[in-house]
């Protein structure tokens, strides 16, 4: 009856918070001023249950406990776990298992809350989806800065595994478009550097006049060498596709390490992007739309000798121009006027609107988290399910590490293992929940 005097005394303390404040306020508050009040207080309240949810787990267990087995070591410690509702403050006692010698909490075995966590996995998830749109310094103050822009930064550099979501294979496309181009950043050194980005994707659709790609799957990688984004690529069309029986279109700007994915199947069929083709062109031409539209017939119906004809007798032959011709006519078979390629603006939106719309200065390793990061936002992932296999290849490595005993002012090493007294908790607490629920 205590928990559930103490849950009805919670509830009714808010609930007349948020009546008064609507009634004193009546006529000078708007309604967003009380939607507002009402976010505030309902969060205040979720911090408090979450503690009352901690203390009653450990006094299950403490009721349940073999006192003989396993006895208490030190009572009343605080600890703090900043949640999306708030920061909730956690008093829990360590126990140690004398059979085995291991200290835990037990709050923390059962509710699987990680070692020296001071942040929740919801609110981790929050902050690098956050991280992944704009600044660490911006994903901090939408924290209501709780949190200072480093811890962002940390949590973005502890990821170790950015895998995209699984999906359905489609072992039955005709055809698979891939799609590359890079984003040009600058490193923190003071130099300039790429991030290529690869997609894949099954054609286009036409919805609401916009047009829309089927099943897309983004590849991003910061690495010099293109060997990794295209082992990823190849991964990913082997596994959901059959690259054997399609026709394989690949589309880029000649780039050499774009060039390099004509290996990967036989087939593959090359094609320059037309917003390159036509921007040399626009270069060539310098205003001239008659020259113009004279040099895009001859580039598209591959009229080498009628391209070079038109350019002497205009008289092209800036160095800047030059460069432009010897483009042209060096990807001239790879230029189709029925291809469609969009990589230019999903650079944009995928890698440019985080990574160098704004001066920026990246580390090589910050770039390639973030990059992936942003992939893995476009393929739709969860950041959730993210920062939760993680956690768990964190509990992992924890289990296999060796063992560290209590010592008087030095800590310890709680383990994650089953006893009897664990297992014992959950349907003590699940019955006591169910009658306060029903006593309600």
């Amino acid at each position: 009856m205590i928990l559930q005097e103490t849950l009805e005394k919670m509830v009714k303390e808010s609930v007349a918070k948020l009546l008064t404040f609507s009634a004193d306020g009546i006529g000078n508050v708007t309604f967003s001023d009380i939607a507002e009040n009402t976010k505030k207080e309902m969060n205040a309240l979720g911090t408090k249950i979450l503690s009352v949810i901690v203390t009653q787990v450990e006094q299950i267990f403490d009721v349940t406990r073999d006192k003989h087995k396993v006895v208490v070591r030190n009572k009343n410690k605080k600890r703090r776990l900043l949640t999306e509702l708030g920061e909730v403050e956690i008093r829990h006692t360590l126990y140690c298992d004398k059979t085995t010698g291991r200290y835990f909490f037990p709050a923390d075995e059962i509710l699987r809350i990680p070692k020296k966590a001071r942040i929740e996995n919801g609110m981790k998830a929050k902050l690098i989806s956050d991280a992944t749109i704009t600044s660490y310094g911006k994903a901090a103050t939408l924290a209501d800065n709780a949190i200072s822009r480093q811890t962002v930064f940390n949590l973005v550099k502890d990821l170790k595994r950015i895998s995209a979501p699984v999906i359905k294979p489609n072992f039955n496309a005709p055809v698979i478009y891939i799609e590359a181009d890079e984003d040009h950043i600058h490193l923190n050194t003071g130099r300039p550097s790429e991030v290529k980005l690869v997609y894949v994707h099954e054609g286009r659709t036409e919805s609401s006049g916009r047009s829309k790609l089927i099943n897309p799957r983004y590849f991003v990688s910061s690495k010099s060498a293109s060997d990794e984004i295209w082992e990823d690529v190849d991964e990913y069309v082997n596994a959901y596709y059959r690259p054997y029986h399609a026709h394989v279109h690949l589309t880029g700007d000649g780039a050499t390490w774009i060039r390099q994915g004509i290996d990967l199947y036989p087939g593959v069929e090359y094609h320059l992007d037309k917003f390159h083709v036509q921007r040399a062109l626009t270069t060539l031409c310098a205003g001239n739309k008659d020259l113009l539209r004279e040099l895009t017939f001859a580039v598209y119906n591959g009229e080498k000798h009628l391209f070079y004809s038109l350019c002497d007798k205009n008289g092209i032959r800036s160095k800047e121009a030059q460069r432009e011709i010897l483009y042209l006519v060096d990807n001239l078979e790879y230029i189709d006027r029925d291809s469609h390629c969009c990589a230019e603006s999903h650079v944009s939106h995928v890698l440019s609107a985080r990574m160098s719309s704004r001066p920026m200065g990246w580390s090589r390793a910050g770039a390639d988290r973030i990059g992936k990061l942003r992939a893995y936002m476009f393929n739709k992932g969860d950041f959730r399910e993210l920062v939760e296999v993680q956690a768990k290849i964190t509990q992992e490595k924890t289990r296999q590490g060796n063992y560290i005993p209590y010592v008087e002012g030095k800590g310890y090493e709680p383990p994650r293992y089953e006893i009897a007294e664990l297992r014992a908790v959950y349907s003590g607490y699940a019955r006591a929940i169910k009658k306060i629920i029903k006593d309600f």
